[in-house]
């Protein structure tokens, strides 16, 4: 009898977290999981998102030299469902390396001098603030300013790259050779010369021939799109290389872009000149899968997800997931991001407790908290 009592806050313990596991799981099955307050939604965004992720269409970025550039690309890359992007001598090669690499700080001694300390600790420089010397001003702005946006360019680009696939290398040559490994069998270079053709109607050849994606006399079977560094463009070994030079056309007095809003223009474009079906989803089941496995990881939040995650892996929930009509998060999510110490001081402003969420804060008082 002593032991049926000592089992039954067992017996009790696993059946409520049964019930827990069972219920969250079944109303996802049912398709009842809504866009907000479910423990799945994540998932459900998650299997929405990869259902729209290509491999028919890669992107190359050929020595870009601005750290916010190859940021934006990256992020505008993710956005539109590119999910491999080729690197040729990234400004950034190891975003978390850098992240720990620049540790350095300043320390302000009130009396109008700031000491600079290595990431060892040790005293490198003494900045005269009260200088009114250009070099003294100039080398302060390159050490507070530009470091610190360095690190915080890298630290965006380690989170872009949670959920694409980046692929570095140091030549332009071995890069090319990787893509065709790849299966790339076109190479597009953007180029501003008289030599590229015009991204519209007529780049696939005769516009009224039928619009099969899976045409590949037609529409390239997998197509990589070349964007070269901020000032000169693409190599010259680049252009030997590619199949075709493309451009976009521009009717202003500025005869070119932004590298990250070109990359961005010319991507869409390109994309939306395949018939319906052919860029939106273009990867195999294998490769998604695989995806899926790394970023259920990477998005559960504490060992209660983890199982979760871990569980719909091996019962293939995703299979039965209900995709998400839209992927823009419901008003009440969608908020600015805040530090820790913001999000106390906001919390003890307006007598939020920990178990509320501060967006209330931002309806209640029509401010972005």
């Amino acid at each position: 009898m002593a032991t049926t009592f000592a089992a039954l806050p067992l017996f009790i313990c696993a059946r409520s977290l049964y019930k827990k596991y069972s219920s969250q799981a079944q109303g996802l099955y049912d398709g009842a999981a809504s866009a907000t307050g479910d423990s799945f939604r994540i998932l459900r965004k998650a299997e929405t998102v990869l259902s729209h992720r290509t491999s028919r269409i890669v992107l190359v970025i050929e020595r870009c030299s601005s750290s916010h550039n190859y940021t934006a690309v990256l992020r505008t890359a993710e956005a539109l469902g590119i999910q491999h992007v080729f690197l040729i001598q990234p400004p950034v090669k190891d975003a978390q390396a850098l992240v720990d690499k620049e540790k350095a700080s300043t320390i302000d001694n009130g009396c109008g001098q700031e000491f600079k300390y290595d990431s060892d600790g040790d005293l490198v420089e003494v900045i005269d603030k009260t200088s009114t010397r250009k070099s003294w001003k100039r080398r302060k702005e390159v050490w507070v300013t530009d470091k610190e946006e360095q690190k915080k360019h890298a630290a965006y680009a380690r989170n872009a790259c949670k959920y694409i696939t980046v692929h570095t290398y140091d030549t332009t040559q071995g890069c090319v050779d990787s893509l065709r490994e790849f299966g790339v069998t076109d190479l597009w270079v953007t180029d501003l010369s008289q030599r590229a053709e015009i991204i519209d109607d007529n780049i696939f050849g005769d516009p009224n021939k039928t619009k099969n994606p899976n045409n590949f006399s037609v529409y390239p079977k997998c197509l990589a799109v070349v964007f070269g560094t901020e000032s000169t463009g693409v190599t010259e070994l680049m252009l030997e290389l590619a199949d075709k030079r493309v451009y976009l056309p521009l009717t202003g007095f500025a005869d070119s872009l932004n590298l990250s809003v070109a990359t961005a223009l010319v991507l869409q474009r390109i994309m939306l000149l395949f018939p319906e079906g052919g860029v939106d989803g273009a990867m195999s089941e294998e490769e998604k899968h695989d995806h899926r496995i790394q970023w259920y990881s990477t998005l559960a939040r504490g060992e209660e997800d983890k199982k979760l995650y871990d569980e719909a892996l091996r019962t293939n929930l995703h299979k039965r997931i209900v995709l998400l009509d839209d992927l823009r998060r419901c008003d009440e999510h969608r908020t600015g991001w805040m530090n820790k110490k913001t999000k106390k001081k906001i919390k003890v402003k307006y007598n939020i407790k920990d178990d509320e969420s501060t967006w209330k804060v931002g309806v209640d008082t029509k401010k972005n908290y």
